[in-house]
């Protein structure tokens, strides 16, 4: 199992999620996810993860009329992007809450 450092903050691991609105069912996909770094290592499924344990951080729908809670379907560990997109700060909820986001290149387990 590989752990990048960067991605881990508040015992959460960024990963890429697959969404959907628990209101009007609108389903989008978002690589500003964060879910509990344990259930991460453990594998559960992201159907399987409970927003009310605290087991990802809420994405709000972005429907106009909607802004209900987000429910993840699915996840999977983040590829580096080879066209260098740069980084969205405000759709970061690390960066929102005053941490720094850079990638490290350092590792918790084993690196590929």
């Amino acid at each position: 199992m590989e752990i990048i450092r960067h991605l881990v903050w508040k015992n959460k691991y960024r990963v890429f999620g697959n969404w959907k609105c628990s209101n009007c069912q609108k389903r989008w996909r978002s690589a500003y996810t964060w879910i509990s770094l344990q259930k991460f290592i453990e594998k559960i499924p992201g159907k399987r993860l409970n927003r009310f344990n605290d087991d990802y951080i809420i994405q709000k729908c972005k429907k106009e009329e909607c802004g209900g809670d987000g429910i993840i379907l699915s996840y999977e560990p983040l590829v580096k992007s080879e066209d260098n997109i740069k980084h969205r700060c405000d759709l970061c909820a690390k960066c929102q809450n005053g941490e720094i986001c850079l990638e490290s290149g350092t590792y918790y387990g084993n690196q590929k």
